[in-house]
């Protein structure tokens, strides 16, 4: 949004334009009397003066028209026109937007304050910094009128009819989190970039990563389940497990994971796991995502296995599901693959190292 000011090396962001008519001219554009060409951004940031009075914008003249000047009253030879256009500019992080508003009054005779009554939607504290002008002169504030009440400009010296008040509100400003590119410094709150970050240093240091939503680690329990099971991310065993250790990193969509399973010594089945079915490993942080119609497959590797009854020749592998908790169990060979069955893990103390990453749908 835009900060009227100084811009953050310090040099003045105001630019002054000045025209001497040669008569007849309704419209003010391109080079000035010092060759300067008129430019401008927002036409609300733009002030002009005829002859050094102030005029209205929207009744004196008009800015709808890029980097124009319009709908001037006929200018007189050697008049002088002074344009003032204060540049704007963007700051990535603000706690409250800097805004400047104006508001005209025309007096109708006697006001000696101008509040809501005269001009709708006039909002200010009391005691606020505002600027006043009267038919382009600037009124001092505690002398010429006070804002003692909240959105009244009280004070003045009663008006005569047709003099024109302008009232320059410039809402707060503040920095609330601040960062200099020699000190450094810390925000406060999540940051919004809607371009690229270009990072010029190969040190990124990540602190709180566990409520971080881009970066998070954590624990999982695996367990061993089915593709016949009446729910396929639970256990299939009612034995008490000798080993379920599972980590992982997630960053953004994608789930890092490491585990190690090891088979109770002994082994009941539940959950309707029995022997001979297609046997899985479930209980993972994240579902697998959906939304690719069956088409993403991620794979997991098998670093090492033990007291399984270990089909020769074959190599095994982990083949995540979609939109679930768990992965399914191959046997690979040149000639093609086979599921692995659950009579070939429901064995005392069998075990199964694993390792691999998935995408995520999951918030």
């Amino acid at each position: 949004m835009p900060y009227i000011g100084k811009s953050p090396t310090g040099s003045g962001v105001r630019q002054r334009y000045h025209y001497t008519a040669t008569g007849g001219e309704t419209s003010l554009s391109g080079a000035d009397d010092n060759s300067k060409t008129l430019k401008f951004q927002d036409g609300e940031y733009v002030d002009v003066y005829l002859n050094g009075v102030l005029l209205v914008q929207g009744t004196d003249y008009g800015v709808g028209t890029a980097n124009t000047i319009s709908s001037l009253a006929a200018l007189a030879a050697n008049d002088i026109v002074e344009v003032i256009v204060y540049d704007i500019y963007n700051v990535a992080k603000i706690n409250s937007e800097a805004v400047r508003s104006r508001h005209y009054f025309t007096a109708t005779g006697g006001e000696t304050s101008i509040g809501t009554s005269q001009i709708s939607g006039l909002t200010f504290p009391a005691n606020a910094d505002i600027d006043v002008k009267l038919n382009g002169v600037t009124l001092v504030a505690g002398t010429d009128y006070n804002t003692t009440t909240a959105n009244t400009v009280g004070g003045l010296t009663a008006l005569t009819a047709g003099q024109v008040v302008e009232i320059v509100i410039y809402e707060k400003f503040q920095l609330a989190d601040t960062v200099s590119k020699a000190s450094g410094g810390t925000f406060g709150g999540p940051v919004t970039f809607d371009g690229a970050v270009k990072l010029t240093t190969p040190n990124l240091i990540m602190t709180d990563l566990n409520s971080n939503a881009f970066y998070r680690t954590g624990t999982f329990t695996p367990v061993w389940s089915s593709a016949s099971a009446t729910d396929t991310d639970a256990s299939i065993t009612t034995g008490t497990y000798q080993v379920q250790h599972g980590v992982y990193v997630r960053i953004g969509d994608i789930v890092h994971i490491q585990g190690l399973l090891k088979s109770p010594s002994t082994w009941t089945y539940t959950n309707n796991g029995a022997i001979n079915q297609n046997i899985h490993i479930a209980g993972f942080p994240f579902n697998t995502a959906s939304s690719n119609g069956g088409n993403e497959l991620w794979s997991c590797q098998v670093g090492f296995v033990s007291a399984v009854d270990w089909t020769a020749g074959y190599s095994m592998h982990g083949l995540w599901s979609n939109g679930a908790k768990h992965l399914r169990l191959y046997y690979f060979a040149a000639a093609g693959s086979v599921r692995v069955q659950t009579n070939e893990f429901d064995k005392a103390n069998s075990q199964i190292y694993f390792s691999g990453m998935y995408r995520t749908e999951d918030a």
